[in-house]
């Protein structure tokens, strides 16, 4: 499907290094992991640059959001959606300042 790779991987799953499929995104991509990132010598090697996004909780903040949920009374502001096709120009509405509200992308049908 992208023989030459993919620009950029956004990492979700596995515990080593290894589960990391490096050889998926193209020479100059970017390599984006919530596990272990691969360290620099791994990440040099093919050809890519990367690091691991990591985020902590608070349980003040996540508590009030979980019983909305709960409730059915959490409320989010979608402003767009857009295919999995169109996720860029997603990213560069967010880059430019332009998001004014979450944009959802989907995959499939």
């Amino acid at each position: 499907m992208y023989p030459a790779g993919v620009d950029a991987l956004v990492n979700l799953a596995g515990f080593t290094n290894d589960d990391v499929p490096l050889a998926a995104v193209r020479k100059g991509g970017k390599v984006s992991t919530t596990m272990n990132a691969p360290d620099d010598d791994a990440l040099s090697g093919a050809g890519v640059t990367g690091a691991t996004v990591i985020a902590r909780p608070m349980r003040e903040i996540v508590a009030p959001l979980a019983e909305q949920a709960a409730a059915a009374t959490l409320k989010i502001d979608v402003s767009t959606v857009l295919p999995l096709e169109q996720a860029a120009d997603g990213l560069a509405t967010i880059a430019a300042g332009h998001a004014r509200g979450k944009i959802v992308v989907t995959i499939g049908d």
